[in-house]
């Protein structure tokens, strides 16, 4: 029985809304829309902030910034995050503002490699409640005028006894604050010295320094032969006025109260690569004030990522360029052979019929091998064009032209597949791999089944081929989908050990992933997802 959870998670007695990790609402819950006087069509595939916006009228409003902190805190460190009670006005249908109170809480949704797939936002409405709160307080207010009125002269008199005493406090007290103050400072200074591998720093609100560690005072002297010192300006120290304007521009992203991680590039005499993280000081009054940078120097990872890619496009044109001269030599060692055993086979005993054979059954091999890892190389060098592909007619085309012969061993059930974003050529290529593995490693049952399907998430479909077949050990299942990887000998089984590295790198190219479940005797479950 087919459970609908999307039903279950709207029909929640609850408020709730799901975000994908760029804050776009993914699905909400009806309690929700009933109480901010939406519709789903309003809200989902739209940015949170952009459907629900600060109250212009609002200007200490900080409802939209304490949202990000919380959100951008769950990304960071994947665990919930639950929000003090919150002023966060609602835009009503006419345009204005409902005064409310929220008391929110965040939880992550990690996806199987720990990334945040989706945030849950939970809260509750806690509006009548505040305002209940604030009517008890003015009464009880009012109540105590009478007597504050009557006490404040008398503690007025008091305070003047107090002032003289309380000037003699002060400078002891303000020689402490200082001394406390030098002492933070020192702390600070040695704790952003312990990370060697990391440029930190801060400037503030005019891109003055704050403070600094020694390997970005020494990183930007070789970059830009310029010192930098606390009070100096940053747009100063930096010469290059395409490298000032950039970090400008990410600087004041900061001061406007965003967190965002870039990769730059900087550097006079010398490129370097920067992973950078800017993120806002808030002062007492939640103003921003300034920004604290931390820099990894990437230069030499984004290099060796470069001479990776260099490499490997000169190996691809390597293996193109071989495998394409060595397809006229096994044809005719193939064809000699074949021609050799018709012409003179009478003259030959049965160990030179079985010696032919063998040469014409290996050199057949080589040639399917040649084959897909021209198809391996030509898959890398295709732009993936998509569309919305009928994956059901897609596969009924597959198994019609390619399965016909066994239709009548094997059992196909294919059930209703969900359309997908995709290239129609490179997927049929994708389909006719897994299929003719699960046809190739079942074969050997007493009824062979191929089984396909799909389920729709938020964010991707998911196909399957299931087959019950010979199955394989999971201790080895991060070997399937490299080039040459076989689980299974050779005389067994027949293949080259590329099909799988041509479906990895296919659903790749389309931003999905691939992967199998597998227990031994038991049969394979190959998926792969594509994203909507």
């Amino acid at each position: 029985m087919s459970v609908n959870y999307q039903l279950i998670f709207e029909s929640l007695p609850g408020m709730y809304y799901v975000l994908l990790p760029n804050f776009t609402i993914a699905a909400v819950s009806d309690v929700f829309l009933r109480s901010t006087m939406t519709t789903r069509e309003m809200l989902i595939g739209k940015a949170l902030f952009d459907i629900f916006p600060e109250n212009p009228e609002e200007t200490a409003a900080r409802g939209e910034a304490s949202m990000r902190m919380s959100l951008q805190y769950v990304l960071d460190h994947k665990i919930t995050h639950t929000m003090a009670i919150v002023k966060y006005d609602i835009r009503t249908p006419d345009g204005k503002y409902d005064e409310r109170y929220w008391s929110p809480v965040n939880h992550p949704v990690l996806d199987a490699h720990g990334s945040v797939a989706y945030i849950i936002h939970q809260v509750k409405d806690v509006t009548e409640l505040m305002r209940k709160q604030t009517k008890e307080e003015r009464a009880y207010q009012l109540k105590e005028i009478a007597t504050e009125y009557e006490a404040e002269l008398y503690q007025r008199a008091q305070e003047i006894e107090k002032i003289n005493s309380s000037l003699i406090n002060e400078v002891a007290e303000r020689k402490l604050a200082e001394e406390k103050a030098r002492a933070t400072q020192t702390l600070l200074q040695a704790t952003i010295e312990s990370h060697k591998d990391l440029l930190i720093f801060s400037v503030d609100r005019n891109y003055r320094y704050l403070i600094f560690n020694s390997a970005f005072r020494i990183s930007t002297f070789n970059a830009y032969g310029t010192i930098v010192d606390a009070g100096s300006s940053l747009l100063e120290c930096i010469t290059i006025e395409e490298d000032r304007k950039h970090a400008k521009e990410n600087l004041d992203r900061a001061l406007d109260g965003e967190n965002h991680v870039t990769i730059e590039q900087y550097g006079d005499t010398a490129r370097f690569f920067f992973e950078t993280r800017y993120t806002p000081i808030f002062g007492e009054r939640d103003e921003v004030v300034g920004v604290t940078v931390q820099s990894a120097n990437i230069t030499d990872r984004k290099r060796a990522e470069e001479q990776i890619q260099m490499l490997n496009h000169e190996l691809e044109s390597f293996t193109y360029s071989v495998a394409h001269d060595l397809r006229a030599p096994l044809r005719a060692i193939d064809g000699y052979a074949g021609m050799f055993k018709e012409g003179f086979g009478a003259t030959i005993n049965a160990e030179g019929h079985r010696l032919l054979d063998v040469i014409m059954k290996n050199a057949k091999r080589m040639g399917k091998l040649i084959d897909d890892l021209l198809d391996f190389s030509r898959v890398g060098k295709l732009v993936a064009r998509q569309q919305v592909v009928d994956m059901n007619s897609l596969v009924a085309m597959v198994i019609a032209e390619q399965f016909d012969h066994v239709k009548d061993k094997v059992k196909f059930t294919i059930s209703t597949l969900d359309e997908a974003k995709c290239d129609s050529n490179l997927m049929k290529q994708v389909l006719a791999n897994l299929l003719s593995n699960a046809v190739k490693y079942s074969q050997h049952e007493k009824h062979p089944e191929v089984t396909m399907g799909s389920t729709r998430g938020m964010s991707e479909v998911v196909f399957f081929v299931k087959d019950n077949g010979v199955g394989f050990d999971m201790n080895y299942v991060d070997k399937l989908f490299g080039v040459f990887q076989r689980l299974h000998k050779a005389n067994e089984f027949e293949g080259t050990g590329v099909g799988l590295a041509i479906v990895h790198r296919i659903i790749v190219k389309h931003g999905g992933r691939v992967w199998a479940e597998s227990e031994i005797g038991k049969g394979a479950t190959f998926f792969f997802s594509l994203p909507l």
